[in-house]
This record gives structure tokens, sequence and C-alpha cells, in this order.
């Protein structure tokens, strides 16, 4: 086996003490998922685009879909009735469960942000949700499929070996959870992802007692939560434009196409409990997220975090 290569240590706060419960009242299914088996992880775009199919079970996808929508105001298409906040903005009334509990409660908003310089035009509904254990459990699903304990496997498996490379420093996911709802007539324009400065639980020394450390996103994960292969939603494609000279893997050429102005285009279609990962920052492919045509696209994001150099 090869020698494995040393990693990057990031800054750490040896004081942290790390919470032991969600911040939110995620679903059931949710706070016990694990990693699935015969998960795939597929580079489309070596060290740029990958997907990793079977995340999240249909259950999961369909749970937290459920607990999403129950924050949006009714006459939005959610289950939960609206209140008015002191500066008169609606917001959702959330659920009794989370109102029992204790719980803080998810705040939907419409984003409609029309082209501007350096901004893309987007429209969406989006909410925020700051958990660490929650982004925990993410990075506890995700993390066995990037980087099998296994070792012996990958030296037979070139992307085996190519995705440990690239990701063996990450030390985590951002906590800044974001939920997005993209309705019919929904899309992002075209737009790079930035990367930036956070501070994330370091889990690579002892998963038992994760530790504060400092970092940089570098790759933007989204996990599809509904899906046009389930019939939920027609549109909305994940859609990147290859710059001149990136070569394109085999496994990519049947979602290639010519844009109108000749450029290519390749398009990652939206299915349900698959995540999606692309770099960000620097290195970042322009990209979009198309037109939803009809139903809608739910999408739970976080992003990977690495050491700061």
């Amino acid at each position: 086996m090869a020698k494995p290569k040393k990693t990057k240590k990031p800054v750490i706060d040896a004081s942290y003490e790390p919470p032991q419960a969600c911040v939110y009242d995620w679903p059931l299914s949710f706070q016990q998922a694990t990693t699935r088996p015969y998960q795939t992880v597929t580079p489309l775009i070596e060290d740029q685009i990958y997907t990793l199919d079977r995340f999240f079970s249909s259950k999961v996808c369909d749970d937290l879909v459920r607990w999403f929508s129950s924050y949006i105001p009714s006459e939005d298409g959610g289950t939960a009735p609206s209140s008015t906040s002191s500066k008169g903005k609606k917001k959702s009334a959330g659920t009794a469960t989370d109102a029992a509990a204790g719980k803080p409660q998810l705040e939907f908003s419409t984003t409609e942000m029309p082209p501007r310089k350096d901004y893309a035009a987007r429209v969406n509904d989006r909410a925020m949700a700051v958990d660490r254990v929650a982004t925990r459990i993410l990075w506890s699903i995700l993390k066995p499929a990037l980087l099998p304990e296994n070792g012996e496997e990958e030296e037979d498996d070139e992307d085996g070996r190519q995705i440990r490379d690239i990701f063996q420093d990450c030390i985590g996911l951002n906590e800044n959870l974001r939920v997005y709802r993209y309705r019919a007539g929904h899309y992002f324009g075209q737009h790079y992802d930035e990367a930036v400065h956070v501070s994330v639980e370091d889990l690579t020394t002892d998963p038992a007692k994760p530790r504060l450390a400092r970092g940089v996103t570098r790759w933007t994960m989204l996990v599809y939560l509904t899906g046009s292969d389930y019939g939920e939603l027609s549109g909305g494609a994940t859609r990147f434009y290859p710059e001149i000279g990136v070569p394109i893997g085999a496994r990519s050429q049947g979602r290639l196409r010519q844009s109108s102005d000749g450029s290519k285009v390749l398009d990652v279609e939206v299915e349900k409990g698959t995540v999606l990962l692309h770099k960000h920052g620097e290195d970042c492919l322009l990209h979009e997220g198309a037109l939803v045509t009809s139903g809608n696209k739910w999408i739970l994001r976080s992003d990977l975090v690495f050491p700061t150099k």
C-alpha cells in the first residue's frame, strides 16, 4: 500500500465543548441516518465535479421535505399557518413539536434577486440552520463514502485513489446548513460559488471528542431531496459550463451538449437522495440552477471545509 500522505493540521481551539443534541428538531430518520451500502462516487470532471448516489433514502428525503414544508406559510404551499414578525414580514409559525421542545424554528424567505454586478439573478425560497450536531450527522455519512477505511481496496481503484488524494485533508462540513426550495419558475442564474472562512468541528483525530478548528470551504455539497427520477419535478438541473481544455471523463460524455453559443454544457439532473460535490472558490466552474418547469426542487446544502494554508 502506498505511503499515506501527511495531512495539514488545522488551528485548534482546545477549550471547545461539543454540543450533544441538535439545535433544531430534525426528523428522527435524519438523526438516525447512517452510511448506506453500495454507494457510488462518480467523477464527472476529475477534481471538479462528483456525484454520490444513495446518500439519503427516499424516506429521509421525504421526512426532511415534510419538515421543511411545515415552516412555509400555507399560502405558499406549506402546511403551517403564517404569523407576522415585529418588522411586519411574513414568517411561518413552525410546528407544535418545535414549540413544545423549545427548539428554534426555521424561517423561510423568498429571494428575488435581479441580475447586478458580481451577483447572478435568482429566485428561490431559502432558510438557514446553524447546527453542529446535524452537520456531524451529514459528515458521518459522507466521509466513509469519500474516504473508506479499507485502504487496500483503493490501491486497485484509480478513482478511489484520486478521490482520497482530493478529500483526505477535509476536516468536516460547514455548520451553516442552507435549505433551498425552487418552485416552478424558480432558477439561479450563472454564477461562481465563493470560498469562505469558517469554524468547524474537527473529527479527524477522535470522532467521539470533536475539537473546534478554523478552516476554509473548498467544495459545495448539494443534497437533492426531490428528484425528476421520482416524477417530483421537471427541469432544475445543475448546469456547468466547463472551460476550454478541462478534460471531460468518459462517464460524462452522455451529459454533454452544446449551448446556443457553441459552448459545452454539462447537466447534472436532480436525482432524489443524490449528493453533488463541486469545487468552488478560485477553482469553481461557471454554473447555474436551470429553470424548474414543474414541481419542487428541494436541496440541503453544506460545504466541505479544509485547513487554511
